[in-house]
């Protein structure tokens, strides 16, 4: 119970600060998050917690009896060398989760490829 406070309390700060940066850009230091970046047990503590959660994800992930699957088995057959598996659309998930970087480019840029293949 205490980790998932504790999480929840780190989210929460992130969101905050977030909105912050995008709303009234704010970018004064210290931010909000240095409460828990500039004590060392609160930051052990946080990436600790992380990497313990992420081992357990991706643990659970290659475990799945679906792992090996097709993410979109309903996509045409001739992309099934492209198309992800279960498991490897959750690794791709937890990157961006743990990182935050945006992927919804390169997928505009293959579904357009895929489009334009399509039409032609």
């Amino acid at each position: 119970y205490k980790e998932q406070l504790f999480f929840h309390t780190i989210n929460e700060t992130l969101l905050f600060e977030k909105s912050l940066r995008k709303n009234y850009q704010y970018r004064n230091l210290p931010n909000c998050i240095h409460v828990f970046t500039l004590d060392p047990l609160y930051f052990k503590t946080w990436v600790d917690l992380e990497e313990k959660y992420t081992g357990e994800h991706f643990h659970t992930a290659m475990e799945s009896p679906n792992s090996w699957e097709l993410q979109y088995p309903d996509l045409s057959p001739s992309d099934d060398d492209t198309k992800p598996t279960c498991s490897a659309f959750t690794v791709i998930s937890l990157f961006v989760e743990l990182t935050g970087f945006d992927l919804s480019p390169l997928c505009l840029l293959y579904t357009s490829d895929a489009a334009d293949e399509e039409d032609s």
